[in-house]
């Protein structure tokens, strides 16, 4: 395994090939989530990782149907419905 302080001196040239190998890109919107039952739980977890090379505009298209359906998690079809009718206003 490697030090975290060995990571901080490694070439930079490498960031972006790194950082899409991470958790934070394979897991961006449940990445403790995916670490804890993983490794308390021996689960395995689907990656649902960031698209490479978007923008700004396709990341927030991307990560959108997420945000939408955590803000509907445990809530029924008709406040899941008002509440997207409230966000889209």
């Amino acid at each position: 395994m490697v030090s975290p302080l060995f990571l901080h001196y490694l070439p930079q040239r490498n960031a972006k090939v790194r950082f899409y190998k991470s958790r934070l890109a394979a897991y961006p919107r449940r990445t403790c989530e995916a670490l804890k039952d993983q490794t308390f739980y021996g689960l395995w977890v689907e990656k649902n990782p960031l698209p490479e090379n978007v923008g700004f505009d396709e990341l927030v298209s991307w990560v959108q149907p997420l945000v939408e359906a955590e803000n509907s998690m445990g809530k029924s079809k008709d406040q899941a419905d008002a509440y997207e009718a409230e966000t889209t206003k």
